[in-house]
């Protein structure tokens, strides 16, 4: 068997002084010179249970000792109270006005917000200053405001007028034009070099004739227009309705300077109507189906969207929705 080395020999002694003398860590750390942490540690890896254990301050003095503690301890309550006492300093903070004692020999603020707050005074103050003696100045000599000294100029409305003339606009490079959207003739005026940018009076009219339109090819020579469009060419494909493109030439003049034509021209058993898909009328519409009805042969019939969604269900929903049932 092999024979116990110090450490062994050590941790035994320890678990001897903490079970069977009940002493506490912090006296067998001063037998010891171990750490109460390595004490700790070599205690409960032997099983022990640490329990913790007030040491007496007392533990240890010669009655001579503690009679002498004692009477210092007597003396010092006999004192206490006598004489002068120290009365703080009291200091009134320049941000809030209220009263504090200083915690430190040259605190000024009664708190950290209140020194920011003066700390940013000063610096404003310094910048002002800076500012001031040496001033933006307008055109006509005068110091801009330092409030304003971000965004003016000038120093007030006159000398804007007088000193930006370059902002004026010059006659010469503006004219009147007329606006091309149909049916509106109106007189605008715009830069002559825009050219022919801005065609129309307004965005109304802009936006009513210069819609942007996505084309569809089907059997690689239909052009569709819209969705509207396609939709109402699947539905005639799928359920068997001849539908061709309305021939463009056969349009009729609406308006006198104008020509419309409808969407398409469906034939159902020797009968044909022109078909109109609508999803959002102008002012101008009713005229020109006015205008189709009066002067074609063929009749006209217009779908919207309420009649397109949903879909018909049966050949012959579609063909009641043509007037061809």
């Amino acid at each position: 068997m092999a024979r116990p080395s110090d450490k062994d020999r050590l941790i035994e002694q320890v678990k001897t002084l903490y079970v069977e003398e009940e002493k506490s860590l912090g006296e067998i750390r001063e037998i010891t010179g171990k750490s109460q942490q390595t004490l700790s540690r070599w205690l409960q890896d032997e099983g022990v249970t640490i329990v913790p254990r007030p040491r007496n301050p007392n533990e240890g003095r010669t009655p001579e000792q503690q009679a002498v503690i004692n009477a210092k301890v007597s003396a010092s309550r006999k004192g206490k109270g006598a004489g002068p006492r120290t009365v703080k300093e009291k200091r009134r903070c320049p941000q809030c006005t209220t009263d504090f004692e200083p915690t430190y020999g040259d605190q000024v603020c009664c708190s950290m917000k209140c020194a920011r707050a003066a700390d940013a005074e000063k610096k404003a103050a310094e910048t002002r200053a800076t500012y001031e003696a040496d001033p933006k100045r307008c055109p006509c000599g005068k110091a801009i405001p330092y409030e304003v000294r971000h965004r003016a100029k000038y120093c007030d409305s006159d000398c804007r007028k007088e000193y930006g003339s370059y902002r004026k606009e010059d006659p010469s490079k503006w004219g009147i034009f007329t606006c091309e959207a149909d049916s509106c003739g109106k007189e605008y005026r715009r830069r002559i070099a825009a050219g022919g940018t801005f065609r129309y009076c307004s965005r109304a009219c802009a936006d009513r004739h210069t819609k942007v339109k996505k084309h569809i090819v089907v059997d690689d020579a239909v052009v569709l227009d819209s969705a509207y469009e396609s939709l109402f060419w699947s539905m005639c494909t799928v359920l068997k309705i001849r539908v061709d493109r309305y021939d463009r030439e056969q349009g009729v003049d609406w308006n006198g300077k104008s020509w419309y034509a409808p969407d398409f021209l469906v034939t159902w058993q020797g009968r044909q109507v022109a078909v109109e898909t609508k999803g959002f009328a102008d002012e101008n519409d009713e005229k020109r189906w006015t205008a189709f009805r009066e002067q074609a042969t063929v009749p006209l019939v217009v779908l919207t969207r309420d009649e397109l969604v949903p879909l018909p269900a049966t050949r012959e929903d579609l063909l009641k929705l043509l007037d061809l049932a």
